[in-house]
This record gives structure tokens, sequence and C-alpha cells, in this order.
């Protein structure tokens, strides 16, 4: 299944036919398998309504931080990932996990409707 959310409006699209991935079994990860999931990509792009909503010294280190060439959050969150997880900045962390958390809560209820729909057909 691909879908496509754009947090700056309610565009949700469902392309089809739908991904479902085939899960095998890991002892080692203690993953039993034998079922399917379907995959769902998030895609991290700067997010204006996010970002507003930070309290103000975070977001003026944000913008600092990201127009400082060579920083840890240079052109956040458009950073390149291999060597962020190379030398992971903690603030690099911190503020893409809760932006992407943010993101998925703000498409929850059109993931979840999508989903059913997928798992329907």
């Amino acid at each position: 299944m691909m879908l496509s959310i754009h947090l700056d409006g309610t565009a949700l699209k469902l392309a089809t036919p739908a991904c479902h991935l085939q899960v095998l079994a890991n002892s080692h990860q203690g993953v039993k398998g034998g079922f399917n999931a379907t995959l769902v990509w998030y895609i991290n792009a700067q997010t204006t309504q996010w970002e507003q909503q930070l309290p103000s010294a975070t977001l003026a280190y944000l913008n600092t931080a990201r127009n400082t060439p060579n920083g840890g959050l240079n052109n956040y969150p458009y950073t390149n990932n291999a060597a962020s997880y190379s030398t992971p900045q903690p603030e690099w962390i911190g503020l893409l996990n809760q932006q992407a958390s943010w993101s998925m809560l703000q498409v929850k209820d059109m993931l979840e409707a999508a989903l059913q729909r997928a798992k329907a057909a």
C-alpha cells in the first residue's frame, strides 16, 4: 500500500495494489513470523505547523542551528541520515522523534481509515 499524506492539507491518497510484506520468523529477535505486514513510509519534511508550536527558545535554537554550516542541525530535517546516525546529536534525535510523532498524530484518523480499506480489499 502506498499512502501520500500532506500535512499542509487534508490529502490522503491510497494507491493500489496494496504492498504487503511477508514477515519471516526470527527467533533471535523474538519475531514469530508467518503473517503479512502493510508497508507505510514516513518521510520527514519541514513542517511549519509543528515548528510554530515549539517553545520560543527551542524554535530560536532550531532556526539558528538549522542555518549553521556543518552544524548538527544544518538544514533540519533535511539531514544526511547516515552522517547523523554515525554521530547523532541529541537535539537532532529529539526534534526528529517529536516531529514524526506529531505528524502521525495529525493524520491518525485518515491513516487508520486507509489501512482499514486496504485490509478489506
